[in-house]
């Protein structure tokens, strides 16, 4: 009897920690990339309202409405967003690090996590078996 004749063979591993600095040297370029990406998104909206000229019937909007002298200051509004974005890094890193050492506890007292893998034959390999 082949290994084909078997079907697809079962692998089983318990995962009982997960290194904490690992998880932190993953988070932090993930989210500082996710975070850049967002802040380039939004520069590139800004242009494109600005070349519309949606900005400035929205700022002609809003001193009709009794406002004096509005206009909006795209300097400030970037380096406000750099700082909301730089929290959010910080955040999302910090809660990534914390719920991993939170698994860490968890797993030591209950076990670990069991992970079940399944080896399928690819269709090449099935192709093959059939010839």
């Amino acid at each position: 009897m082949s290994r084909q004749d078997l079907g697809p063979e079962q692998h089983r591993a318990v995962v009982y920690s997960i290194d904490v600095w690992s998880v932190a040297k993953v988070s932090l370029p993930l989210y500082v990339a996710a975070f850049a990406a967002v802040v380039g998104l939004l520069v590139l909206l800004w242009a494109m309202l600005v070349a519309t000229g949606s900005v400035d019937a929205f700022e002609s909007f809003v001193e009709d409405t009794g406002y004096r002298n509005f206009e909006f200051v795209p300097s400030q509004m970037l380096s406000g967003v750099w700082g909301i974005a730089l929290v959010l890094v910080i955040a999302g890193t910090a809660f990534n690090v914390v719920a991993v050492i939170v698994f860490n506890l968890l797993s030591s007292m209950l076990g670990g996590l069991q992970v079940v893998t399944v080896d399928k034959p690819t269709r090449r390999q099935v192709r093959g078996a059939s010839r």
